[in-house]
């Protein structure tokens, strides 16, 4: 597939703007419900430091952490290849302070960053697509996917830490499917769980156009649920307030649709569980999501199914199971993948100047 124009060639930005430049690129990363979790501080034309902003945590969906610190490595990866397209090194320095704890972890710095000027640097070949990259939550078309695509897909990134497969048997996808379902319903069986995903939602275009984060109904690839079809009503912020078996049954129809059209099921492990493990499954996660932009396939991730708590551990064994993961190994990203057909599903970002602060230069 040719490769899109993000723009013109332009010179490359001078050192004191480059950080501002990158981040242009970065935001587009994907980020666990499109919370978009980032903060900057930019040590003008020296350094910058990226953390997590601890108002866009997840203490119920994500109690460990784990998708906080994926989310950060993709925008990590989209800056490094961004700067190679502007003619920088990028020196990427992780957790220099320590992690802490999984309470703690937003006081401590997730990376340091230093962006050097490097005159005929190759370009990553993967830049032409960070503007296209995006989640598809509808239905795929019905066809098989293509091995050769598969094939370069696989190839997406050369790691030591990390391991990328690929499932597309009927069978095996089918039993996944219904794994896929019950973690759904799982998922949200509890309050807490379930106020924090709905916090995420944008029940119109009101809401998106003024929060810039998120996901919106028209994002998941279905109108309203049977029920609200039913009941001859709208869902709304304030409806699902009161009656949140609305929300529920949305999502779990939006799933099983989800899961009827897949093409099969991809999955990035790790052999350790350390936050080092998690950036480096997330840069490769996010290296492979352009690959398949590239090749013209979707891809979704399910983090539900891999959910940090007790009562989705029996869902994750099973998950290994029939996955044939090793039980040294953690899976650290899992995702559906197919041919994406037309629909409303990049969801907007929050100008960097919400997330970024300038410190006086060191």
């Amino acid at each position: 597939m040719a490769s899109p124009s993000l723009s013109g060639q332009n010179p490359p930005p001078p050192p004191e703007a480059i950080y501002n430049t990158v981040l242009e690129y970065a935001i587009r990363a994907p980020s666990l419900l499109n919370a978009q979790p980032w903060r900057v501080e930019i040590a003008e034309g020296k350094m910058m430091q990226l953390w997590i902003d601890k108002e866009r945590m997840f203490p119920a969906l994500d109690p460990m952490n784990r998708q906080m610190v994926l989310s950060h490595a993709t925008f990590l990866e989209n800056l490094e290849i961004a700067a190679s397209h502007l003619g920088y090194s990028t020196s990427i320095d992780y957790f220099p302070h320590g992690w802490g704890t999984d309470a703690t972890i937003q006081e401590f710095t997730v990376a340091q960053v230093e962006c050097t000027p490097s005159p005929g640097r190759e370009e990553d070949p993967l830049f032409p697509w960070l503007d296209s990259r995006q989640t598809f939550r509808g239905p795929f078309e019905r066809k098989a996917l293509d091995n050769d695509s598969l094939m370069s897909i696989s190839g997406s990134f050369e790691s030591e830490f990390t391991s990328f497969v690929v499932l597309t048997d009927p069978g095996t996808c089918e039993k996944i499917g219904d794994l896929v379902g019950r973690s759904m319903k799982t998922a949200l069986e509890r309050e807490e769980r379930r106020e924090e995903w709905i916090r995420m939602v944008r029940f119109d275009d009101r809401e998106m156009e003024l929060s810039r984060d998120g996901i919106g109904l028209s994002h998941m690839g279905g109108g309203d649920s049977i029920l609200c079809a039913i009941r001859g009503t709208r869902m709304s912020r304030e409806k699902v307030h009161h009656d949140h078996s609305l929300f529920c049954n949305y999502m779990q129809e939006r799933c099983s649709e989800q899961v009827r059209s897949v093409g099969g099921y991809g999955w990035i492990s790790t052999k350790g569980k350390s936050r080092l493990n998690q950036i480096h499954a997330g840069r490769a996660l996010e290296r492979t999501w352009l690959h398949a932009t590239a090749s013209g396939i979707g891809l979704q991730p399910y983090h539900h199914v891999l959910g940090d708590y007790a009562d989705m551990a029996g869902i994750r064994e099973e998950l290994k199971d029939l996955l044939g993961v090793s039980g040294t190994h953690t899976i650290q990203a899992f995702f559906r993948l197919g041919y994406a057909g037309p629909g409303k599903t990049r969801t907007p970002r929050r100008p960097p100047a919400s997330f970024v602060s300038i410190q006086p230069g060191r």
